[in-house]
């Protein structure tokens, strides 16, 4: 019997603003009697600015695309979307010792109006203040992305890294979070509505208000209870005093690079990338962030204007002897591969610490660790070459091998 040869092309095609990503896998198969298939794979991915630069076949299979993707859907959304928010706040809100929220059918239309004047102007911004209001906003130009109630509430919770319960805060900096866990608002409503552009903007009203001057150590309460929603595991770590024996210790900054280095690689493994190799200037360089944020007791924050890729973890715990490892934080990193969609160029804000983690073109890493005087601790890793560039998503970011 003769070798048979046979060939298939797949194209695939992004839009991240007028930029139209085409990549073209061409698969060949070559059998021959008695043995294993031989597969080889060739990859290509082009870049054109305007669709009318597009060449004529891609021009053509993107109308299709777009015949088939259907009408604009005005709700980037599934199921009762409302009530799924509701439920995930809280859950926050318990952890913090606030009242469940209710939800108010007359919040949920009015949130559903101003998500609907800003998809129209495609402008977060909105003058009105009637309620108080918590708003993000998400984009992708994938037709099946819908907006998932975890990943909008962890957004928002973000703010309780760092938060300074025990003062009034100089600057309204973590206003998200301290509103859907203000002690004194009772109702509560959300909705979503999407733009021509793809732009998703979500839209939560809280009543009474919150975030009143002289009012937030009343209404803004330290955690109270030992659980946590599962997904704010991505963002931050609080463990309980009489849990500290259950969490790794690592005193060595040798030891904890070693260890940050295997867990990076552990992950990456999966994903059949290459394996990073430490870094000592990286080491150097994440140690002098660390340290800045601990000096000044700071929220998350990345360096401004930073050369490097950066990835930044935050824990706290009661007992001084206990310390955040770096498996903590690599595993929270990775923990965010729940909220990514694998596509050609789109960007997932709640996803960006994954990304970074398993970038293919990255090489090298280093990881720096500070506590500060209050018992926060900081964590972080800079990454060469720097990953999370847009429309590189998809020959970075594979699929897990399994």
């Amino acid at each position: 019997m003769a070798t048979k040869t046979s060939t298939s092309t797949n194209i695939s095609i992004s839009q991240n603003g007028d930029v139209y990503t085409v990549k073209e896998v061409k698969t060949k198969t070559t059998t021959t009697p008695g043995k294993d298939p031989v597969v080889e794979k060739t990859e290509t991915v082009n870049e054109y600015k305007g669709e009318a630069n597009l060449p004529e076949e891609i021009r053509r299979q993107l109308e299709q695309q777009k015949k088939v993707e259907g009408p604009l859907n005005m709700n980037a959304t599934r199921g009762n979307f409302a009530e799924d928010v509701l439920r995930e706040i809280n859950k926050c809100r318990k952890i913090h010792g606030a009242d469940p929220l209710r939800l108010s059918s007359e919040l949920v239309k009015h949130s559903e109006e101003r998500a609907k004047r800003m998809a129209e102007k495609d402008d977060m911004h909105d003058e009105d203040d009637k309620y108080g209001g918590s708003i993000t906003c998400m984009s992708s130009n994938d037709p099946e992305f819908y907006v998932k109630a975890e990943a909008v509430v962890t957004r928002w919770y973000s703010g309780s890294q760092g938060y300074d319960y025990t003062v009034e805060p100089e600057e309204l900096t973590a206003g998200h979070f301290t509103q859907m866990i203000w002690k004194n608002t009772k109702e509560f409503g959300v909705a979503a509505a999407k733009s021509k552009t793809n732009q998703i903007y979500i839209v939560a009203c809280f009543n009474p208000r919150g975030n009143y001057v002289k009012q937030f150590i009343e209404n803004v309460c330290p955690p109270v209870s030992k659980g946590r929603p599962i997904f704010t595991r991505a963002l931050f770590g609080v463990f309980d005093k009489k849990k500290s024996s259950e969490v790794k210790k690592c005193s060595n900054m040798d030891m904890f690079n070693k260890e940050g280095l295997d867990c990076h690689n552990k992950y990456r493994a999966l994903h059949g990338v290459p394996p990073l190799k430490y870094s000592a200037e990286l080491a150097r360089y994440a140690q002098e962030w660390a340290d800045d944020l601990a000096r000044g007791e700071y929220q998350l924050q990345h360096r401004i204007e930073a050369k490097y890729g950066e990835n930044l973890y935050y824990f706290y715990s009661s007992d001084p002897n206990v310390t955040a490892t770096a498996s903590d934080a690599c595993d929270s990193w990775y923990s965010e591969i729940q909220y990514y969609t694998y596509s050609l160029s789109n960007f997932y804000g709640v996803s960006g610490h994954f990304t970074q983690l398993i970038w293919k073109s990255t090489t090298e890493v280093g990881m720096g660790r500070a506590r500060s005087k209050r018992g926060k601790q900081y964590i972080v890793a800079n990454y060469n070459p720097p990953g999370n560039f847009s429309g590189r998503y998809a020959q970075n970011v594979p699929k897990p091998l399994t």
